[in-house]
């Protein structure tokens, strides 16, 4: 092992700086993320095309709309979420690594049992996001407010949407990383700038695939994973950017505290073998 890292057996090195780990850590972030979203967004969509589908969206029932969201958000979210999960999962590797000498068993299966929970909180906040996506628009049809159903709801979605599935994700992270309630905020700012970039976007390419179909239910399935893609891709790319500033900003107060836990851990260890002897 690097003699920087470690002094002497069963005594933590100072915590190591983030550059000359972060920026690869960052990049491998927002690019899974991205591809998480894709692929999850792709399954969910031929999910969906295989069911049969009613004409309008206006003679859905709010509980049909909400139901279609929650399955699309339970395959993008396990998606984005086991993605993500790589990542954080090497990230919490390394860094104990970095910062253990020996016998930090324990604390290390802890960190690995929680990164894996990140899995389950992203499919809950996204599966519960995109259900309050779909409630609001349902909602807005039944109320035939559709002049809400354009940007209005997309930005109410981005505050409610970011703001739920930053929450779910933070009650994994406060258990480790100081300060980590900023991650909602960090969450709710990029889902709101993400789903507002993503709609214009979505609304130019629906516009040149409608130039040559009259309607949106003559699309082709490759179309619509077209349309979804246009959305999703601008969305998560922003979101993932977010997050992954404010990962950066958190990390060396998340280091410094497992930095601690060695640093605790190692003088325990040297006790016992001074009273053992």
């Amino acid at each position: 092992m690097n003699e920087n890292m470690t002094h002497e057996a069963g005594t933590p090195a100072a915590p190591p700086p983030l550059a000359s780990w972060w920026d690869d850590t960052g990049m491998l972030y927002v690019g899974l993320s991205v591809l998480g979203a894709v692929a999850g967004g792709a399954l969910a969509q031929l999910v969906w095309s295989s069911q049969p589908q009613q004409s309008t969206q206006g003679t859905m029932s709010i509980a049909a709309i909400v139901l279609s969201q929650v399955q699309f958000g339970s395959f993008h979210g396990a998606a984005i979420g086991i993605a993500q999960w790589i990542v954080l999962h090497r990230l919490v590797r390394r860094a104990l690594r970095a910062v253990s000498g020996r016998g930090l068993s324990q604390p290390e299966r802890r960190l690995s049992r929680d990164t894996a929970l990140w899995i389950v909180a992203t499919v809950a906040g996204g599966s519960a996001a995109s259900a309050l996506g779909g409630a609001i628009s349902g909602l807005l049809v039944q109320a035939q407010a559709y002049a809400l159903l354009g940007l209005p709801s997309v930005i109410l979605h981005g505050l409610l949407g970011g703001g739920v599935l930053g929450t779910a994700q933070w009650l994994v992270l406060r258990r480790h990383v100081p300060g980590a309630r900023t991650w909602i905020r960090s969450t709710i700012g990029g889902n709101l700038l993400g789903q507002f970039v993503s709609y214009f976007a979505w609304r130019f390419m629906l516009a040149r695939l409608m130039s040559a179909s009259p309607t949106t239910a003559s699309l082709t399935t490759g179309q619509q994973m077209l349309l979804g893609a246009v959305w999703t891709v601008p969305a998560i790319l922003i979101l993932a950017v977010f997050q992954a500033r404010r990962l950066k900003r958190l990390a060396p107060g998340w280091l410094e505290r497992m930095h601690g836990a060695a640093r605790k851990e190692g003088s325990v260890g040297r006790n016992r073998v001074a009273g053992s002897g």
